[in-house]
């Protein structure tokens, strides 16, 4: 059953991930270059955090909601990224149109420059360059995506083959014991039940 199972669950696995690949609506990232004057590379990382507060998406979402972007955006996906110690990072946007991508990067740029210094003292950054309108689709991670359903796949046929096999309690032949189990098939036992009356 392991092989059977093994081999079923590739199968699954790469016809899903090709059908994903077709499927699945293309998404675009644009970015905003973005530098710490002082050098305080620490400083990023409230960035980071001040991007995930409640007070900040709901600054951005607004933003948005009131644009021309609004139904283009979709769920857009906000973050900080870095080089690793080097003073300059990134405001990266993701949405499903590559113009609306852009627009959410240069809007998470303006709501935080305009609200950073309200609740970070010290906050210094200036802007290397606005985004641009990304010209490429984010590519699909077919290795994740086809490892996630294989995963999937194995887990459930497993499954199934292990209750099919011990609650059901069949015994398919005469082999089954031994085939399964590894134990040498010596005969068979024929049960009645008891008579009446005695």
């Amino acid at each position: 059953y392991i092989v059977i199972v093994v081999l079923l669950s590739v199968i699954v696995a790469m016809a899903g991930t090709v059908g994903v690949s077709f499927l699945k609506r293309p998404t675009y990232t644009s970015q905003v270059q973005m530098s710490q004057n002082d050098n305080n590379v620490s400083q990023i990382t409230s960035y980071s955090q001040f991007l995930e507060t409640d007070k900040f998406k709901t600054l951005l979402k607004n933003k948005v909601n009131k644009s021309n972007w609004k139904s283009q955006a979709g769920n857009y996906i906000v973050n900080v990224s870095t080089d690793g110690n080097s003073t300059f990072f990134y405001f990266q946007a993701t949405a499903s149109s590559p113009k609306a991508a852009q627009y959410v990067a240069n809007q998470v740029t303006n709501v935080f420059t305009a609200n950073i210094g309200k609740y970070l003292s010290g906050a210094s950054v200036t802007v290397v360059s606005k985004a641009n309108v990304p010209t490429k689709a984010n590519s699909i991670n077919f290795e994740k995506t086809g490892l996630s359903i294989f995963g999937i796949t194995f887990f459930l046929l497993f499954f199934f083959c292990f209750y099919k096999e011990v609650y059901t309690n069949k015994i398919s032949d005469r082999k089954f014991i031994s085939d399964v189990y590894g134990i040498d098939y010596l005969g068979e036992l024929e049960l009645k039940g008891k008579r009446e009356g005695r």
